[in-house]
């Protein structure tokens, strides 16, 4: 076989190019990945800045999650990643009269031990109602069903139904009324065993590339895909672009369904399906502010504030920020996810030091200005804000500062409108899966597909794809 001819080629390695790749190196099937970036991973990665080590994108991990792909594929201890549990509690979340504390292994008593002015009784009915509530995965109706509906038909009190809307609004980034009932199980994150790579998030990208090319796959970064070449609605390759062909029969793409069209050409597709899939709807984007900070500070590794007294302020917190106002008076509520890597790795910073990132979900547009001539407001307001109610006294220890908009995401990741979960596929939405497209032997996975939530979601997307092909041919 030619050097430029090849099995499958797999364009893009976020987490859906990076998992399928693992699952065709490891059946032998010759597998070519391409990626424009220097570094592979897309939003799995990190970057450096005197000394101190930042995530943009992915934190919170369930470590058997993330090594699962290289466990099926017998690399686990044959690459460079060592997930730690994050030791003693690692998640905390905070409001009005809300101070709740999640760690591996709590119980559900021990987490309704936490809720402030239970009534006498109402401690067992609300644990009898939570551990329903992780029970509502498995249950298809209540994908049907808003979040909200079911909360306030099931809870009186305030703690569960906030701390529900809080985690839903911050993994899914939907208001409570676009998410299903089924994801009220997410409450198990406040049990969750979180794990961290030494190194920080991109030592996961770096352990399945190095897995895929031990297994025996190609791998080319700084490598940009212009068009994937179809002929009579079969897949012939990819064409780069500095003109070269690649060959293959198989083109599985992790650009996304919008980008997948552009690179395939829209005249190959039926204009209904075109509507479809230029209406669906991309989740907000992050302003997020990374400092690099003179101590250690007293805050847990993962931390959401929120200034929401109630489920219906989560609501309306969504709609705000849709609109496209973003935070314009020192009264408007400002939902704050704040991660401490270093707390996890002590590496990631100085001795002595802590790497700090302050996650705010964002608007693409803004109603008012543009990016770029607030960003050095919108960067103070939100450190100001995580001050006020999580870190008295904190400008007085940032050593380094830097922020990125919206359109930074945009720009890096190549997301469609700087999106941090690709689509958002909330009630409602029609399902939308990876051979919606109307090309024999071209694949879609990652973010933009119904169920691939977040970096494990889409890892397995490709992983589900990957096992498909492999499958097929092994059955000719």
């Amino acid at each position: 076989m030619a050097n430029n001819q090849y099995d499958v080629i797999v364009v893009g390695s976020g987490a859906g190019g990076l998992g399928a790749s693992l699952i065709l190196a490891k059946a032998g099937i010759k597998a070519l990945l391409l990626e424009k970036h220097s570094q592979v991973g897309g939003y799995i990665t990190s970057f450096r800045r005197k000394g101190f080590s930042f995530d943009p994108g992915a934190a919170i991990l369930s470590g058997g999650l993330i090594k699962m792909p290289l466990d099926m594929v017998e690399m686990s201890g044959k690459v460079d990643l060592e997930l730690n549990p994050v030791k003693g509690p690692g998640l905390r979340l905070l409001g009005p009269n809300l101070d709740i504390k999640g760690h591996a292994g709590i119980t559900t008593a021990q987490l309704v031990e936490q809720f402030s002015g239970l009534k006498p009784g109402e401690a067992s009915t609300l644990e009898g109602k939570i551990e329903e509530s992780r029970k509502l995965g498995l249950d298809p109706e209540m994908q049907k069903t808003p979040m909200l509906d079911w909360l306030k038909a099931n809870f009186t009190h305030p703690a569960p139904s906030l701390i529900l809307g809080m985690l839903s609004f911050l993994a899914l980034i939907l208001p409570p009324s676009k998410v299903p009932a089924t994801m009220a199980g997410i409450l198990g994150l406040c049990s969750m065993d979180i794990s961290y790579p030494k190194g920080g998030i991109i030592a996961i990208a770096n352990a399945y590339a190095e897995a895929f090319k031990l297994l025996g796959g190609d791998l080319r970064k700084k490598t940009t895909v212009s068009k994937i070449l179809v002929k009579d609605r079969k897949v012939e390759g990819v064409e780069l672009e500095n003109g070269e062909r690649i060959l293959a029969k198989t083109v599985i793409s992790d650009a996304g369904l919008g980008n997948t069209v552009k690179l395939v050409g829209e005249d190959l597709f039926e204009k209904e399906l075109l509507n479809k899939i230029s209406n669906l709807k991309p989740t907000l984007s992050s302003f997020s502010v990374f400092l690099g900070l003179d101590y250690v500070p007293d805050v847990y590794p993962h931390t959401v504030s929120v200034t929401a007294t109630d489920v219906d302020e989560i609501e309306s917190v969504y709609q705000h920020l849709e609109s496209g106002k973003f935070y314009e008076s020192e009264k408007d509520p400002i939902p704050l996810y704040i991660h401490t890597p270093s707390l996890e790795d002590p590496g990631l910073a100085p001795p002595g030091q802590a790497s700090m990132t302050i996650f705010v979900w964002a608007p693409y547009k803004l109603a008012k200005g543009d990016w770029k001539e607030k960003k050095e407001y919108y960067t103070e307001r939100i450190i100001r804000a995580t001050e006020d109610r999580v870190l008295p006294g904190l400008s007085g220890h940032i050593v380094h500062k830097e922020a990125a908009t919206p359109l930074t995401y945009e720009r890096f990741v190549a997301k469609q409108g700087g999106a941090v979960l690709g689509l958002a596929l909330g009630v409602g939405q029609e399902p939308v899966t990876g051979d919606v497209l109307p090309v024999e032997g071209l694949h879609c996975v990652g973010d933009t597909l119904t169920g691939a939530l977040g970096v494990p979601g889409s890892i397995m997307s490709g992983v589900g794809c990957a096992k498909g092909i492999v499958d097929q041919a092994s059955a000719r």
